[in-house]
Protein backbone atom coordinates (compact mmCIF):
# COMPACT_ATOMS: atom_id res chain seq x y z
CA UNK A 1 0.00 0.00 0.00
CA UNK A 2 2.72 2.55 1.22
CA UNK A 3 5.78 2.87 -0.62
CA UNK A 4 8.18 4.40 1.64
CA UNK A 5 11.10 7.37 0.35
CA UNK A 6 13.62 6.68 2.49
CA UNK A 7 15.59 9.65 5.00
CA UNK A 8 15.22 12.53 2.59
CA UNK A 9 12.32 13.26 4.26
CA UNK A 10 13.33 12.20 7.77
CA UNK A 11 13.97 16.05 9.15
CA UNK A 12 10.60 17.00 7.93
CA UNK A 13 8.88 14.74 9.68
CA UNK A 14 10.64 15.12 12.98
CA UNK A 15 10.22 18.55 12.68
CA UNK A 16 6.29 18.50 12.36
CA UNK A 17 6.31 15.46 15.18
CA UNK A 18 8.06 17.64 17.76
CA UNK A 19 5.45 20.85 16.83
CA UNK A 20 2.94 18.60 17.57
CA UNK A 21 5.03 16.96 20.58
CA UNK A 22 5.04 20.55 21.96
CA UNK A 23 1.26 20.83 22.33
CA UNK A 24 1.23 17.92 24.74
CA UNK A 25 4.23 19.95 26.81
CA UNK A 26 2.17 23.16 27.64
CA UNK A 27 -0.99 21.37 28.33
CA UNK A 28 1.76 20.07 31.04
CA UNK A 29 2.37 23.25 32.39
CA UNK A 30 -1.24 24.12 32.29
CA UNK A 31 -1.00 26.54 29.22
CA UNK A 32 -4.03 25.20 27.95
CA UNK A 33 -4.61 28.09 25.54
CA UNK A 34 -1.36 28.14 24.17
CA UNK A 35 -2.00 24.72 23.46
CA UNK A 36 -4.92 24.68 21.95
CA UNK A 37 -3.77 27.78 19.98
CA UNK A 38 -0.87 25.96 18.65
CA UNK A 39 -2.64 22.87 17.77
CA UNK A 40 -5.33 24.70 15.82
CA UNK A 41 -2.52 26.38 13.83
CA UNK A 42 -0.52 23.10 13.21
CA UNK A 43 -4.24 21.29 12.32
CA UNK A 44 -4.65 24.77 9.97
CA UNK A 45 -1.41 24.25 8.15
CA UNK A 46 -2.67 20.89 7.79
CA UNK A 47 -0.76 18.44 10.17
CA UNK A 48 -2.40 15.13 10.24
CA UNK A 49 -1.63 14.14 13.51
CA UNK A 50 -2.74 17.82 15.06
CA UNK A 51 -6.11 17.47 12.80
CA UNK A 52 -6.64 13.75 14.28
CA UNK A 53 -6.31 15.35 17.60
CA UNK A 54 -8.78 18.22 16.94
CA UNK A 55 -10.78 15.76 15.37
CA UNK A 56 -10.96 14.07 18.39
CA UNK A 57 -11.25 16.60 21.17
CA UNK A 58 -14.40 17.66 19.18
CA UNK A 59 -15.51 14.28 19.13
CA UNK A 60 -15.28 13.55 22.79
CA UNK A 61 -13.84 16.45 25.19
CA UNK A 62 -14.65 15.22 28.53
CA UNK A 63 -12.96 11.99 27.66
CA UNK A 64 -9.80 14.29 28.17
CA UNK A 65 -8.04 13.59 31.96
CA UNK A 66 -7.37 17.85 31.59
CA UNK A 67 -9.21 20.63 31.14
CA UNK A 68 -8.29 21.58 27.51
CA UNK A 69 -10.05 23.37 24.97
CA UNK A 70 -12.78 22.87 23.00
CA UNK A 71 -15.27 22.73 26.10
CA UNK A 72 -17.80 21.31 24.30
CA UNK A 73 -18.28 18.55 21.45
CA UNK A 74 -19.06 19.28 18.11
CA UNK A 75 -19.73 16.53 15.72
CA UNK A 76 -20.04 18.13 12.40
CA UNK A 77 -16.40 19.94 13.17
CA UNK A 78 -15.04 16.31 14.41
CA UNK A 79 -15.91 14.92 11.14
CA UNK A 80 -14.48 17.57 9.47
CA UNK A 81 -10.95 17.15 10.73
CA UNK A 82 -11.12 13.55 10.99
CA UNK A 83 -11.71 13.60 7.11
CA UNK A 84 -8.69 16.04 6.87
CA UNK A 85 -6.53 14.13 9.15
CA UNK A 86 -7.11 10.82 7.16
CA UNK A 87 -6.07 12.53 3.89
CA UNK A 88 -2.45 14.20 5.68
CA UNK A 89 -2.00 11.08 7.44
CA UNK A 90 -1.83 9.11 4.55
CA UNK A 91 0.01 11.66 2.53
CA UNK A 92 2.46 12.28 5.51
CA UNK A 93 2.83 7.97 5.84
CA UNK A 94 3.47 8.26 1.89
CA UNK A 95 6.82 10.34 2.51
CA UNK A 96 7.83 7.97 5.58
CA UNK A 97 6.57 9.44 9.09
CA UNK A 98 6.16 7.03 10.73
CA UNK A 99 3.98 8.04 13.80
CA UNK A 100 1.94 9.13 10.76
CA UNK A 101 1.84 6.00 9.75
CA UNK A 102 1.14 4.37 12.86
CA UNK A 103 -1.89 6.49 13.69
CA UNK A 104 -3.25 6.11 10.46
CA UNK A 105 -2.89 2.11 11.39
CA UNK A 106 -5.15 3.24 14.40
CA UNK A 107 -7.98 4.27 12.25
CA UNK A 108 -7.66 1.10 10.51
CA UNK A 109 -7.85 -0.98 13.44
CA UNK A 110 -10.81 0.87 14.97
CA UNK A 111 -8.86 2.44 17.89
CA UNK A 112 -8.95 6.13 16.62
CA UNK A 113 -12.42 7.75 15.92
CA UNK A 114 -15.52 5.97 14.52
CA UNK A 115 -15.57 7.77 11.23
CA UNK A 116 -13.24 4.92 9.75
CA UNK A 117 -13.81 2.08 8.06
CA UNK A 118 -11.82 -1.04 9.43
CA UNK A 119 -8.95 -2.92 7.54
CA UNK A 120 -7.35 -5.02 9.95
CA UNK A 121 -4.65 -6.16 7.46
CA UNK A 122 -3.90 -2.54 6.32
CA UNK A 123 -3.58 -1.70 10.02
CA UNK A 124 -1.29 -4.56 10.37
CA UNK A 125 0.99 -2.91 7.40
CA UNK A 126 0.99 0.04 8.66
CA UNK A 127 2.21 -0.59 11.94
CA UNK A 128 4.64 -2.97 10.59
CA UNK A 129 5.81 0.21 8.10
CA UNK A 130 5.89 2.78 10.53
CA UNK A 131 8.46 0.31 12.89
CA UNK A 132 11.03 -0.17 9.60
CA UNK A 133 10.70 3.68 9.65
CA UNK A 134 11.53 4.58 12.70
CA UNK A 135 8.70 4.42 15.03
CA UNK A 136 9.73 2.11 17.21
CA UNK A 137 6.90 2.49 19.78
CA UNK A 138 4.82 0.76 17.03
CA UNK A 139 6.27 -2.74 18.54
CA UNK A 140 3.75 -1.58 21.34
CA UNK A 141 1.25 -1.97 19.07
CA UNK A 142 2.37 -4.91 17.35
CA UNK A 143 2.94 -7.09 20.04
CA UNK A 144 -1.29 -5.93 21.42
CA UNK A 145 -2.48 -6.34 17.70
CA UNK A 146 -0.69 -10.20 17.92
CA UNK A 147 -1.84 -11.06 21.35
CA UNK A 148 -4.18 -13.55 20.89
CA UNK A 149 -3.25 -14.71 17.23
CA UNK A 150 0.31 -15.47 17.10
CA UNK A 151 1.62 -15.29 20.69
CA UNK A 152 5.74 -15.73 19.07
CA UNK A 153 4.99 -12.78 16.87
CA UNK A 154 3.54 -10.79 19.85
CA UNK A 155 6.79 -11.94 22.07
CA UNK A 156 8.87 -10.55 19.34
CA UNK A 157 7.20 -7.18 19.18
CA UNK A 158 7.59 -7.27 22.63
CA UNK A 159 10.81 -7.70 22.74
CA UNK A 160 11.80 -4.77 19.76
CA UNK A 161 9.86 -2.77 22.70
CA UNK A 162 12.35 -3.57 25.31
CA UNK A 163 15.44 -3.34 22.68
CA UNK A 164 14.29 0.19 21.71
CA UNK A 165 13.48 1.09 25.04
CA UNK A 166 10.35 2.44 24.39
CA UNK A 167 8.22 -0.83 26.08
CA UNK A 168 5.06 0.57 27.31
CA UNK A 169 2.46 -2.37 28.13
CA UNK A 170 3.32 -5.02 30.10
CA UNK A 171 1.60 -8.46 29.03
CA UNK A 172 2.98 -11.84 31.61
CA UNK A 173 2.48 -13.92 28.61
CA UNK A 174 5.22 -11.73 26.64
CA UNK A 175 7.71 -12.02 29.66
CA UNK A 176 8.65 -15.63 29.32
Amino acid sequence: MLHYTGPLTTALCQMITDKFQKVFELEEHNEFENAFALLSELAGKGYGLALLEMASRYHSPESYAKDIYPKSPDKRLSEEYASKAFKALHNESLIGNGESMRMLAYTYLGLSLPFYEKDLSVGEDLLLKAFEAGCYVAANDLSTFYLGKDIEKAKFWYKQADIHNCRVIYNAECET
